[in-house]
C-alpha cells in the first residue's frame, strides 16, 4: 500500500470513527414545537422555569419551533380562566415588528390582570399552533 493511500485511509478512518458530536459547531440541533414560562432570560433560554407567578411581574415566554419562524410572526394569546364564563382573553401580542429568521425566541410581558388560572397559547402567523401552557397567578405580598 502507497504512503498516500495509507494516509488517505487513515484520515477517513478517523472520520468514520469520530463522527460529528454535539459539540461540533457542524452538529445540528434538531428543533421542536414547544412553548415554556419562566421569570427571566438569558440569551435564547428561559431562567426560573416555572408555571407559578406574583401578579404585577414580569412573565418571560420561549417559543420554539421546528420550522423557521420567517417570514410568519410569532402570536401569543393570554387567556383567565373566569367562572361562570370560562377562557376570557386578557393579553394578546405579535412580533410582527421584530421579523427574523430562526427557530427560537424569548418574549416577556408584563402580568397585571390579577391572581388566577391563565392559559398561554403561542403559535406562528402562518397557523401553525407551538403550544400552550396553564399558569397560575398569586396576589402580590403586601407591601410593609
Amino acid at each position: 500500500m502507497s504512503y498516500r493511500r495509507l494516509l488517505a485511509f487513515t484520515l477517513f478512518l478517523g472520520v468514520l470513527l469520530t463522527g460529528c458530536d454535539s459539540g461540533s459547531p457542524t452538529a445540528s440541533k434538531v428543533y421542536t414545537d414547544s412553548l415554556t414560562t419562566g421569570t427571566g432570560r438569558r440569551g435564547n433560554e428561559i431562567t426560573g422555569q416555572t408555571t407559578e407567578f406574583t401578579d404585577n411581574h414580569s412573565i418571560y415566554w420561549r417559543v420554539e419551533s421546528a420550522r423557521q419562524f420567517g417570514p410568519a410572526s410569532v402570536e401569543m394569546t393570554v387567556e383567565q380562566n373566569v367562572e361562570s364564563y370560562g377562557w376570557k382573553v386578557v393579553h394578546q401580542m405579535s412580533s410582527i415588528d421584530t421579523p427574523f429568521e430562526g427557530n427560537v425566541g424569548v418574549w416577556s410581558y408584563f402580568h397585571n390582570y390579577g391572581p388566577g388560572q391563565f392559559r398561554m397559547t403561542a403559535g406562528l402567523s402562518s397557523g401553525t399552533n407551538i403550544g400552550t401552557v396553564i399558569f397560575t397567578v398569586q396576589e402580590s405580598p403586601a407591601a410593609e
